[in-house]
C-alpha cells in the first residue's frame, strides 16, 4: 500500500522488477480528500490558486477564469504527452509511475484522490507500459474511479 511516507528501495524494485502490486492507502485517499477539499473551498472564495486559476511557471502571473481550469489541466498533460527517443525499459517505467503516484498519495498536491488511478491501473497491469527516454505517458481510467490490484 502506497501512504506516501514509507516506500522503500526494496519496494520500488520488488514493483518495478518483479510486478508486485501497488495501491493507495485509504488513509492516502483521505489525506487526497482533504486537501482537495481546501482547494475547493479556496476556489469559491475566489482566491487565486496556482495551476488552478493561474498558469504555470513563467505563466503562474496568468489568471484563468476557474470556467477553464479543466481545460488548463488537459493543456497541462497534452504538453508534457509527446515523446521522442528510445522506450524507456519496463521497470523503469514501473518505478517512475510508483514514485509519482507514492508522492501523491503524501496528499499534498490538492488533487483529487481518483487522479493516481491510472498509475495504479499501470501497476497491476502485466501488459507492457512503456514511456519514451523523453516524455511520461499513462493510461486512462475513468473520473471517479480507482484501480485494484487483484493477483
Amino acid at each position: 500500500m502506497l501512504t506516501g511516507a514509507d516506500l522503500t528501495v526494496a519496494d520500488v524494485e520488488a514493483v518495478a522488477r518483479t510486478g508486485a502490486p501497488a495501491a493507495l492507502d485509504v488513509h492516502a485517499r483521505a489525506r487526497m480528500d482533504e486537501a482537495r477539499a481546501v482547494i475547493d473551498e479556496l476556489l469559491a472564495e475566489g482566491a487565486v490558486v496556482y495551476g488552478v486559476t493561474t498558469g504555470f511557471g513563467d505563466l503562474a502571473t496568468t489568471f484563468v477564469e476557474p470556467s477553464r481550469s479543466a481545460e488548463l489541466q488537459e493543456h497541462l498533460l497534452m504538453s508534457h504527452a509527446v515523446g521522442v527517443g528510445e522506450p524507456f525499459p519496463r521497470e523503469v517505467v514501473r518505478a517512475m509511475l510508483l514514485l509519482r503516484a507514492n508522492t501523491l498519495a503524501l496528499g499534498h498536491s490538492g488533487c483529487r484522490p481518483f487522479t493516481p488511478s491510472p498509475y495504479e491501473a499501470s501497476l497491476c497491469s502485466r501488459s507492457s507500459t512503456r514511456s519514451s527516454s523523453r516524455s511520461s505517458r499513462t493510461c486512462t481510467v475513468p473520473s471517479g474511479t480507482s484501480a485494484s490490484c487483484s493477483r
